[in-house]
């Protein structure tokens, strides 16, 4: 009975480490995505609702270096020239496990909550809220400084022929 219970238990591990695998692999190439950005205010003690969304169209691209998934928003600006690339790991891999970052401060503490959801092979969405709040301030200051950020990815994949 042991013997099936370890058989059954490895054959999950296996199963989900080839998930992630699988996921990580789906994710390599261009993406054309709408971002849409809205930001709730802070007002008697707590974050109100989200405003109006903010939108706009950029490019995403994501490929394994040293066998790590790592994403770069190609940001286009007014000179061809000039295209700037950032490359990072960390909010990627977040975004794919839904993990949520907490960093605690002396004056503020900040919470990083993140989620990939698969639409397709083709199609995914990425959501991303940032909060960020201090404790020691005034509540005239915690309304100025105090602020919560929703970013929502939507991509499609970018066909290559």
């Amino acid at each position: 009975m042991r013997k099936i219970i370890l058989i059954c238990l490895f054959s999950l591990a296996l199963y989900g480490c080839g998930e992630k695998k699988n996921t990580e692999e789906m994710l390599v190439g261009n993406w054309k995505c709408d971002l849409t950005q809205q930001v709730a205010n802070w007002k008697n003690g707590a974050f109100q609702d989200y405003g109006e969304p903010e939108s706009k169209k950029l490019i995403v691209v994501y490929k394994i270096y040293d066998g790590v998934i790592i994403k770069s928003r190609l940001n286009n600006t007014p000179r061809p020239s000039a295209v700037i690339e950032l490359w990072e790991s960390e909010p990627t891999y977040r975004a794919i496990h839904n993990l949520k970052n907490i960093v605690v401060d002396n004056n503020f503490v900040t919470s990083i909550e993140s989620k990939l959801d698969y639409i397709s092979e083709n199609e995914y969405k990425l959501t991303e809220v940032i909060s960020k709040i201090y404790g020691d301030f005034t509540e005239l200051e915690q309304e100025r400084s105090n602020n919560k950020v929703k970013f929502e990815e939507y991509c499609t994949k970018i066909k290559t022929d």
